[in-house]
């Protein structure tokens, strides 16, 4: 489950690409930016499975 969930945040990168040359002008620091965001998501994916299987439940 958490896979197919992460391939639908891969289909956001261009927009979360976006949003961190928003806030950096160096490439370098829009790329740590960009993977602090996503570790962020991935650590986040299992709090937001989690309503969805008590919901199945």
């Amino acid at each position: 489950m958490r896979t197919a969930l992460w391939r639908q945040v891969e289909t956001l990168l261009p927009h979360l690409w976006r949003v961190v040359r928003g806030y950096e002008a160096n490439l370098a620091l829009q790329e740590d930016l960009l993977q602090e965001i996503l570790l962020e998501i991935w650590e986040s994916l299992p709090q937001l499975l989690a309503p969805a299987r008590t919901r199945t439940n």
